[in-house]
């Protein structure tokens, strides 16, 4: 079996691949989108690293984290076995609000947004170093999530900022940039759980997202592309309780049973709530997500790709092993 770091490092790509995926190559001609095309190179390459560093925040959490479990374990011994859902929960809020963003960012913003999310990452990683609570340590974790969802905004940041012949350069960066945050996450959240315990890792996180997210605000201008559409909460709501209740039925599988009454209420009530919001969207003249991507065969292998790489690898991982006399955490 893959380790959940191999697993991540190849999830990531797939991920970001399919964002880069799920919009046209570029804005359309005669659109005003604030692109730099007469920017010195200085501005450019900045803004381009930093949109790149931001995005290697998907796979650095999720491997770093997964990395501190087994002394999360510890930190929270009455949880036993619920300890996964520190990496469950993440995945579950950035699958159901990935679809979203996009959106969020046509009517606000894609700069508006990303610092958004950098900010609520930074949050949740303060929090959760400090919390002895175990509800607001998920609650956190949340956060995390959603943050990662905003890493969207970067895709369309790119190819509205970016001069016409750097954004294939762009994307290809930015997939690097996030393969080489998967290798260095797992080695660097090793030497911080080994040297300093769990809480370090989201102190270096949390540290990250400090210096990451003023330098999106300092160095990345905001695009002029605006998309006017309402957000239809109803739409919203569909979608999201859908895709948790697919999600949850993937990860508990494996616990609760295959024929267990609870796993196929779980499934059949996401499925049912997906297939309304699909038959919802379809009849809508400003749909919430552009519907077409999810027939192609490339968006559905990437798709399926992820929803079984990342939430069952988690919970097939067996639960780590407690010892009775390691202490709760350092202080």
């Amino acid at each position: 079996m893959l380790s959940s770091a191999a697993l991540a490092v190849s999830s990531s790509d797939f991920f970001l691949e399919f964002l880069m995926s799920a919009s046209p190559l570029s804005p359309p001609d005669g659109i005003d989108t604030g692109r730099l095309d007469g920017a010195s190179k200085l501005r450019i390459y900045s803004a381009l690293g930093v949109i790149v560093l931001l995005t290697g925040l998907v796979p650095l959490q999720y491997i770093m984290v997964a990395s501190a479990m087994q002394k999360v374990a510890r930190g929270f011994p009455a949880v036993e076995a619920n300890v996964s859902w520190a990496l469950i929960l993440t995945v579950l809020v950035g699958a159901a609000a990935a679809p979203l963003v996009g959106t969020v960012t046509d009517v606000y913003g894609k700069q508006r947004v990303l610092v958004a999310g950098g900010f609520l990452f930074t949050v949740g990683c303060l929090i959760d170093a400090l919390t002895h609570d175990w509800a607001l340590f998920l609650i956190s974790r949340g956060l995390q999530g959603l943050s990662v969802a905003t890493v969207v905004a970067a895709v369309g940041l790119l190819r509205d900022l970016m001069p016409r012949k750097l954004v294939p350069v762009a994307m290809g960066l930015m997939v690097a940039g996030g393969t080489l945050a998967a290798s260095l996450a797992a080695v660097t959240g090793g030497f911080l759980v080994d040297r300093y315990d769990w809480p370090a890792v989201f102190w270096f996180l949390a540290i990250f997202g400090v210096i990451s997210t003023p330098l999106v605000w300092l160095l990345v201008p905001e695009s002029k592309l605006r998309v006017r559409q309402r957000i239809n909460p109803a739409d919203v709501r569909l979608l999201t309780i859908g895709t948790v209740l697919v999600l949850l039925y993937l990860n508990k599988v494996y616990d609760w049973g295959w024929f267990r009454p609870t796993t196929w209420a779980l499934l059949i009530g996401g499925v049912l709530l997906l297939a309304l919001f699909v038959f919802v969207e379809s009849r809508m003249s400003s749909p919430l997500m552009d519907l077409a991507l999810l027939r192609q065969p490339k968006m559905i292998m990437i798709l399926l790709i992820n929803v079984w790489a990342q939430p069952s690898s988690v919970c097939r991982h067996p639960r780590p092993a407690i010892s009775p006399k390691a202490p709760a955490r350092h202080s």
